[in-house]
C-alpha cells in the first residue's frame, strides 16, 4: 500500500471525526480549520495542503491557502491559491495546491509558514477565519 493511499484513508477517518456542532443563533458565523498534512509536489513546484473546514450551512465563499518558505540556501519560495468553498454545516475535507511563483525558488523539504483564510457569506452575514501556523514540507 503506497503512502498516498494511507494518507487518503487517514484523511477519510479524520473527516468522519471532524464534525462541528451547529452554531447557535446568537453566535457570530465562523469557520473551524484543521490542517491534516502538507506534501511537496513535482520536486517543489507546488505543495498539496490537506485540511478540513467546518462552517455554517448556507454560506459560500473562498479558501485561500498560502505557503511561504525561506530555504536552507537562503532562497525564498512562496505560492498561493484561492478555491471556491460551499459550507455544509459539518466538517469536510479540502485539498489545495499552491504553486511556487515563477520568479522565486521551488519549495524544498523543511519548515514553512502556512496561512489559510476562510471567507464566506450567506447574503446577510459574512465571516473571515484565518489560520497561521508553522508546517513541515515533505514528500
Amino acid at each position: 500500500m503506497n503512502l498516498r493511499k494511507v494518507l487518503t484513508a487517514v484523511l477519510a477517518l479524520a473527516t468522519v471525526m471532524f464534525v462541528a456542532a451547529p452554531a447557535r443563533a446568537d453566535e457570530p458565523a465562523t469557520a473551524q480549520i484543521t490542517v491534516f498534512w502538507t506534501s511537496l509536489v513535482a520536486r517543489g513546484v507546488a505543495v498539496d495542503v490537506s485540511f478540513g473546514v467546518s462552517c455554517p450551512a448556507g454560506f459560500t465563499g473562498t479558501a485561500t491557502v498560502s505557503v511561504t518558505q525561506t530555504r536552507d540556501d537562503g532562497l525564498s519560495a512562496s505560492g498561493q491559491v484561492t478555491d471556491d468553498l460551499v459550507c455544509t454545516g459539518t466538517g469536510r475535507p479540502e485539498l489545495s495546491r499552491p504553486t511556487a511563483v515563477v520568479t522565486g525558488a521551488p519549495f524544498d523539504r523543511g519548515g514553512a509558514r502556512l496561512d489559510i483564510v476562510i471567507a464566506g457569506c450567506d447574503g446577510s452575514t459574512c465571516f473571515t477565519t484565518p489560520l497561521r501556523q508553522h508546517t513541515r514540507l515533505g514528500n
